[in-house]
């Protein structure tokens, strides 16, 4: 399984980059990396576009992101 990480650099993406796509911090990038949150459903078109993902991939690596 993916986690958010992974998906990020299969896409050659920084962390900056993420977050300018989603119009957050970097450090709001780099919390739900940490597993310590999930991204508001609000981001998913964002982060499906920064990471060139379906949504079946994001859910399952924000699940395993946190642990589950």
């Amino acid at each position: 399984m993916l986690t958010l990480v992974d998906l990020r650099k299969r896409a050659k993406r920084t962390q900056e980059d993420v977050a300018r796509s989603c119009n957050v911090t970097q450090g709001a990038v780099s919390h739900w990396e940490a597993g310590r949150g999930a991204p508001l459903r609000k981001y998913y078109r964002y982060l499906k576009a920064a990471f060139d993902c379906t949504d079946e991939e994001l859910s399952e690596a924000i699940r395993e992101t946190l642990g589950g």
